[in-house]
This record gives C-alpha cells, structure tokens and sequence, in this order.
C-alpha cells in the first residue's frame, strides 16, 4: 500500500487547524496567545498563523496598540480616548500597515478622534489603511460628525460586505464616499432614531448609483422612497425590508426587479406586506420570507396567498416562508379564525415549491383530505411546516391522522422533513394492511408539535414502514404518550 506524504504547508494547516479547534471555543482567551506564540516558532508557521489571528477584528484597537508606544496615549483599548504625543512618521505605521494586510473582517464601533484619523490617513496607500478588508461593520455614531470622513480609511477596493448602523442624521457620508463602494456585494443599513428620512432617502439613493455590482441588500422601511433606483440595479437578487417606525409607505407605480430572486419583507403588518408586493413586478422570484408581529386572521392570509397567485410567476417561485409572533394571539382568540384548506389553496398553483414553512398565529384546521391536496399539488417538496400551533392557547383540533400522512410517501419523493399537527387519537393500520411500495426513503425528520399520541408502538410501526429513514421526531413537550421518550428524541420503536 503507497502512503503519500503530506507537505509543509499541508502540516502547517493541519496544526493551525487543532489550534484553533482546541482553544476557539467561546471567549477562551488563550486562542490569540497560543496563535501568536505558535507564529512566533518558524517562520513557516508564521502566515498561517497570523492570519487566522488577525482576519477578523472586533475594533480598531489592537491594530492602533502596533504604533510605538512613545507616539501615543490611549486608556486601556478605548480608541476614542486616544491622542498622539507627536507627529507620526512613516517608520511609525510600518509595523500597524504590515498586519493590515491580514485584516479581512472589522467590527468598528467608534473611530479614535480626528486629529488621530488624520495622521493615519497620511500614511495610508491609495487612502485607504486596511487594503486587503473584505467585510466591515461599522456604528456610525450620531457624536462623532467629525469623524464621518475617515470612513474612507476602510473602503477598500477588496470590500465586499458592508454594514452600517446609522444614529441620527449620521448618513451623509453615502453620498460622498459612494464611488469608494462599487465592488460591494452585500449592504445593510439600519437607522435609528431620531433621523430625518428625508435626508436619509436622499443620501441612500446617491449612495445606491455606484452599487454596480450588489446582488443583496438589507435595510430598513426607508427604501420605500428609493424602489425606483433599488429597481435600477441588474445585479441586486436578494431584498431585505425592515420595519421602521419613522417611514410611511407612500407607494406609487410599479417597480420592476428583472434580477430579483429572493425577497424577505419583515413587518409589523400583513397588509403592509400586500401593499409592497402589489407595487413590484419580480419575474425571477423564487423565494419569499414574511415576519409579522400582528395576528393574521384566515381571510388575511388568504388575500395575501391570492396576490402571490396573481403578482408572482407560478412556475418559478420555490420556497416560502411566512412567521407570525403567537404573543399577539388576542385573549378572544377562536378557532373560526384558523386556517383551513381554503385560506392556502392559491398557494397549491406553485408546482415547483420545494419548501413551505407556514408558521401562522391563527393556527391551522386541516384534515387528511386537505394535506392530501397539499401533497399532490408540491410534488418536489423538501421541507414542509404546515399546521404546527406555537403551543395549546393556538391550536386548533388536528383531523390529520397518522395514516395521513402515507400520503407525502405516494406523491412527495423528496420531502425530508415535515411539521404537521396530528389527530393521535386514532390508531394507525397495521402494516401488512398498507401498500408496502409506497414508502418513501428520504423524510428524516417529523415534526409534530404538541400532538399527542395514544397509541405510540403502532404510531411507530407505521412510520418506521412507510418512512425508513425516519430517524428524529421533534415535540414542542415532554409528555410521556407522544411518539418520542424526550423532547425532541429518537422513536419509540423502529422495526
């Protein structure tokens, strides 16, 4: 038998790798020291080393601590606090530009004071300090206007992901240093209050003519003013709105998105949802993501899952994802409210959906006959939550049986993992009574909520013939008549 022997820098790799695995975990403050030693050995440790040490920064701090001490003041690793106790020269920042090099993630809350960000940018190349930044998020605070400039000290031509906290009317310097921006791929704003979003709308739109190259953007409700340029960009294919309570959503027109492919609207209301969806036009969509915080009776979802039908291409859209917050269940809450075969039967046109998660406030009615339609209409499903209440106060009685379920076996040969509610009352059949070839080899993974099951051996049986590679069943409770012995543990029984 031939053994191939490994190279240096394969061994190298191979240690830095056990370093890392045996003294990452958590905040273990030996990581950095042992990496550092470990540089410190050969020099053939030495890249691999620092790199993995210095990739990924949480401030500026240690970065500024590679100045000469004589050169600066600075209490513990407060960078605001910092001042220089003379002119910095370029043998000064020799040292801090050697390690910028393998700066690849920062983390920036705060930047020192000007006069500090001044002297650094003296000694920069092209003006920019970290050259090789690839991700950067920064808090943009509203006390430090005039440090806003040096923002540019990490626009890197190498910058591809970029996310902004803004305080305030802090979000000026998109308009001037937007050209610094153009090879970003992934951008994210939040602005918090107070702001203008006036001004804010004005700054975002110039930033967003030098974004040629975005595929994803994520910001809050102050895009509404802006969906005209947002629309504007071929490249963009992931849109993700927030909610923010300062911005209306004043919406004329129609906006098309030729290149969008994913679209996550995370709002306080469903009929905010419908108003956005009814002003874009998105012929690439294939996924959708919908958070509320309000409680969604039947006839709203419904009218939300008819403007899916008529405003999104049929055939192309792949997964939806639809979360509602069970605190906003009101105390008068009743079962007439849930949602039945009716309320999600636009959705049943969508024939290329490979995964639907509905998890609805109002809670779901649903019989073995509906999510038989359901199975036949998505025969390329993978992942299907359908009919999981959050807990009892949301549940409407499940008329979904176990034996219900053969269903996903005869039409869903690609479902790996289901959450339904179900009707344990019932005794399953025996499993010589089934058809044996309608089994379905991929389901792995059955969530069933807080379903209890009275007959939990045959429950098993049933399931291990007509899903052999069933190997987990998750419950929201521990209850010893549900199928599984522990929360979120293995079956009963598999024969």
């Amino acid at each position: 038998m031939t053994r191939q022997a490994l190279e240096i820098p394969e061994i190298v790799r191979l240690i830095c790798d056990e370093i890392e695995e045996q003294h990452s975990i958590g905040d273990n403050p030996s990581f950095s020291s042992v990496l550092a030693s470990t540089a410190r050995v050969s020099p053939l440790f030495a890249t691999d080393c620092l790199a993995r040490l210095w990739s990924s920064q949480r401030s500026l701090s240690n970065f500024l601590h590679l100045l000469p001490d004589e050169c600066y003041t600075m209490d513990d690793y407060n960078v605001q606090t910092m001042t220089l106790k003379r002119t910095l020269t370029a043998k000064d920042v020799e040292r801090p530009m050697l390690y910028a090099a393998w700066i690849k993630e920062m983390r920036c809350e705060c930047l020192p004071p000007a006069p500090v960000c001044d002297a650094l940018s003296h000694h920069t190349i092209h003006g920019v300090m970290l050259h090789s930044l690839s991700s950067l998020q920064y808090n943009v605070s509203s006390a430090e206007h005039a440090t806003l400039p040096y923002i540019s000290l990490f626009l890197a031509s190498t910058l591809h992901t970029l996310h902004i906290t803004a305080h305030g009317d802090s979000t000026s310097f998109l308009t001037t240093h937007g050209d610094r921006c153009a090879n970003v791929k992934e951008f994210s704003m939040f602005t918090v209050e107070p702001f203008t979003p006036a001004n804010t709308s004005t700054a975002f739109n110039s930033f967003l003519r030098h974004l040629t190259q975005i595929h994803t953007i994520d910001v809050d409700s102050m895009v509404c003013a802006s969906f005209g340029q947002l629309a504007a960009l071929p490249t963009l294919q992931t849109l993700v709105i927030q909610e923010n309570s300062r911005c209306s959503f004043q919406l004329s027109g129609r906006y098309r998105f030729a290149a969008l492919s994913d679209l996550q609207l995370r709002l306080s209301s469903f009929k905010t949802t419908g108003k956005i969806l009814k002003a874009l036009d998105m012929p690439q969509l294939n996924s959708i993501e919908m958070d509320s915080v309000f409680y969604a009776k039947a006839d709203v979802i419904r009218a939300i899952f008819q403007g899916f039908q008529e405003q999104l291409q049929t055939k192309q859209l792949q997964a939806i994802r639809i979360d509602t917050d069970p605190d906003t269940v009101p105390n008068n809450f009743s079962t007439h409210d849930a949602i039945t075969l009716q309320s999600i039967e636009p959705l049943l046109t969508f024939t290329s959906l490979t995964h639907v998660d509905l998890r609805l406030n109002a809670g779901f009615e649903l019989s073995n006959h509906c999510v038989a339609r359901v199975a036949e209409a998505w025969p390329l499903i993978e992942t299907l939550r359908l009919a999981l209440p959050y807990d009892a106060r949301h549940a409407a009685a499940s008329a979904i049986t176990i034996a219900g379920l053969h269903t996903f076996a005869c039409n869903c040969p690609r479902l790996e993992t289901l959450g339904v509610s179900l009707d344990g009352s019932v005794e399953p059949p025996e499993v010589n009574s089934i058809d044996i070839f309608a089994h379905q080899d991929r389901l792995q993974i059955l969530e069933v909520g807080i379903s209890v099951v009275r007959y939990p051996e045959s429950a098993a049986d049933f399931l291990s013939a007509v899903f052999p590679a069933l190997n987990k069943i998750e419950t929201y409770w521990e209850c010893s008549n549900v199928i599984t012995r522990s929360r979120g543990g293995n079956l009963l029984k598999l024969n």
